[in-house]
């Protein structure tokens, strides 16, 4: 990857350099190879901590990458893809805001019916990570639907 978070000394690196916000618009690159190593670095940063989670949050990734979770999607990247979105859904002091949920879980739903197991995993990693919190994110869980696609899911 671009970016292999090693330790925290690492991701702050990264983020002082201001690397974040370049990995954040390649992610929209034309060139998929380019595109994918954005997400895994964003992904790394995001997964060291809240306060870089949040970071990441806040430079805008969300837009760009809920949109790359297509069904024509190569697996190997939407795994990346949902492996982020975990790390974006992870820690809960504090957890992240509820604009991030509402705003990640549609993707989250649609990487539950791809069928791979790894994307499943991380969907559900990223769903335990929501509903460890208040009632109101897990209320948001259950309007969303995502229960019976996932149920789906596990009696495949």
């Amino acid at each position: 990857a671009v970016v292999s978070t090693q330790s925290t000394g690492h991701t702050r690196a990264v983020v002082e350099c201001g690397a974040v916000p370049y990995f954040i618009k390649l992610i929209s690159s034309q060139h998929m190879n380019v595109c994918e190593q954005a997400v895994w670095a964003l992904g790394n940063v995001a997964g060291d901590g809240a306060t870089y989670r949040d970071f990441v949050i806040k430079s805008g990734i969300i837009r760009p990458l809920v949109a790359l979770v297509t069904p024509d999607r190569k697996m190997e990247f939407l795994r990346n893809i949902s492996w982020t979105m975990s790390n974006l859904c992870r820690n809960k002091d504090p957890p992240p805001t509820m604009d991030t949920i509402v705003s990640i879980l549609p993707s989250i739903c649609n990487v539950l019916q791809c069928g791979d197991k790894h994307c499943l995993s991380d969907a559900c990693w990223a769903l335990s990570y929501i509903t460890d919190g208040s009632n109101d994110r897990i209320q948001r869980v259950i309007n969303s639907d995502i229960d019976s696609k996932l149920e789906e899911q596990m009696g495949s």
